[in-house]
């Protein structure tokens, strides 16, 4: 198991032992975030089938990259399915309230957009609707 973890940290897909990722999946469902935590790319991991909002140490890849104000790997990480609401174990903060206790402005906004993008192709409100039933 500590290979298959050293070799995704290290984006190394010919180390990734295939008959030890089962148990992997099962024993280590946080390695996404782990990755990113360690600074790592994150995209053997996802491409491994480890869940893009599995948690490692209380929060989602998605709180880090949000938390260091990385917003290429946050756009990359929704684009991959990365669960906006979230929530940590620690301060029961989302991605967005991440970003924005560090002040990482360009980061709360495209969380916020992309939320707002995810409601709307649920048939939820969006930014400029209005709920049912409403007069304009």
């Amino acid at each position: 198991m500590d290979g298959l973890v050293a070799a995704v940290l290290a984006g190394d897909e010919a180390g990734v032992d295939p008959a030890v990722l089962p148990a992997a999946l099962g024993e280590r469902p946080g390695l996404v975030a782990e990755a990113v935590g360690a600074g790592a790319d994150p995209g053997l991991a996802v491409r491994l089938g480890f869940d893009v909002s599995g948690r490692h140490e209380g929060q989602t890849a998605l709180h880090t990259a949000a938390w260091n104000g990385d917003l290429d790997l946050v756009g990359r990480l929704v684009s991959l399915g990365a669960d906006l609401d979230a929530r940590d174990d620690r301060y029961d903060g989302r991605p967005v309230d991440w970003a924005g206790h560090a002040q990482h402005s360009d980061v709360v906004s495209f969380l916020t957009e992309a939320a707002e993008a995810a409601a709307r192709a649920r048939g939820g409100p969006g930014r400029g609707s209005r709920p049912a039933g409403t007069a304009p």
